[in-house]
């Protein structure tokens, strides 16, 4: 698997933008904080097992991420001077500069507050935001986790359908591309952080 896994990280490293951020094509050109999450993590990931990242890539990737703070709000918007900032945006940002070993950065303390206080105003991309804010919140934890975790429960065991021994969720967001299937997944795998099954959660 090494040298498949080495030509992976090779083409993340190529096609790094001039930004230091990704786009959806493995090309240089512009970038957006929904893929360059995607990469950063994978790069992490790499870096951990002992493959070759180089650390001005993970540099860049840091500015670009840092260039789509909204510093009146605290959140993230979704490209540098690009919009809105957003509740799923701000997750992906937050846990970014996590993976890139910034735990206790200010903006990281300030998206995760932008990401509680609007946690119940943009559902648009809920379950996507909840991937990333719910792991995000557990690494800063204390307060924060625990408000997060409660009203995420709070709100999603009464959500659950049934269908015989059978338990699952629909999107919250009604769509935008995701299923059942997706959802059940993300929903499951927050609701089951502080049971620490998978390694990544254990502390």
């Amino acid at each position: 698997m090494r040298p498949a896994l080495e030509r992976a990280i090779r083409l993340i490293v190529q096609t790094q933008n001039k930004e230091g951020g990704w786009r959806y094509r493995p090309r240089v050109e512009d970038a957006d904080i929904s893929v360059t999450v995607l990469q950063v993590t994978a790069l992490r990931v790499a870096k951990n097992s002992g493959i070759d990242v180089p650390q001005r890539t993970l540099d860049r990737a840091v500015a670009y991420v840092r260039s789509c703070f909204d510093e009146r709000s605290g959140g993230f918007t979704y490209q540098p001077r690009g919009g809105a900032p957003g509740f799923a945006r701000t997750c992906a940002a937050i846990y970014s500069l996590q993976v890139l070993g910034f735990y206790d950065d200010p903006m990281v303390l300030r998206g995760s507050q932008f990401a509680i206080d609007n946690f119940d105003k943009q559902n648009e991309w809920f379950t996507y935001g909840n991937f990333y804010g719910a792991p995000a919140q557990y690494m800063i934890g204390g307060e924060r986790w625990d408000r997060w975790y409660l009203t995420f429960r709070d709100k999603m065991l009464p959500l659950a359908q049934r269908s015989g021994d059978t338990v699952f969720w629909r999107p919250l967001e009604g769509g935008n591309g995701q299923n059942d299937t997706f959802a059940t997944a993300v929903y499951v795998t927050v609701l089951a952080i502080p049971y620490q099954y998978l390694p990544i959660y254990q502390r």
